[in-house]
């Protein structure tokens, strides 16, 4: 007998490693039971910045 899963079905009990550690505020986010969720980035300059 054949089964054809899709990919995320083949990997929905697979552990990724993303070789990050988050931080409270991301651990928080990831544990939300919301529906819909955002998180906001870092605010003021960033790393461009003209001459």
């Amino acid at each position: 007998m054949l089964t054809v899963t899709s990919g995320l079905e083949r990997f929905a009990n697979d552990e990724v490693d993303l070789g990050y550690e988050p931080f409270p505020k991301q651990k928080e986010f990831h544990a939300s039971p919301a529906k819909y969720r955002l998180f906001g980035g870092p605010r003021g300059r960033g790393s461009r910045r003209r001459c």
